[in-house]
């Protein structure tokens, strides 16, 4: 693959991510942005553990900023106490559950 190819490739991966990370308003009063399967009509916004994961390896490529804050959000859902003490759930809402 060439560099000129190769830049293509990254701009397109830009645009498809960029598209399912929620707005603003949408967000609320979230600390960090995050990539959603789907957020057509702000009706599938949950956020995936491994998707997350794999969005932040892809975002280093052209936005470290938002790949950052892409695990960050996954960390603000991590269990404080109880049994389940230091697990990351494999999906959170936005509500926080």
């Amino acid at each position: 693959m060439s560099s000129e190819e190769a830049d293509k490739f990254i701009a397109q991966c830009s645009r498809a991510l960029s598209r399912n990370v929620p707005s603003p308003d949408v967000l609320g009063n979230l600390q960090y942005r995050y990539t959603c399967p789907a957020r057509e009509n702000g009706a599938y916004l949950p956020q995936w553990f491994w998707d997350s994961c794999f969005h932040a390896l892809a975002y280093r490529w052209f936005d470290p900023d938002l790949a950052w804050e892409e695990l960050q959000s996954l960390l603000v859902h991590q269990r404080a106490d109880g049994a389940d003490i230091g697990m990351i759930p494999h999906m959170s809402h936005l509500d926080g559950n």
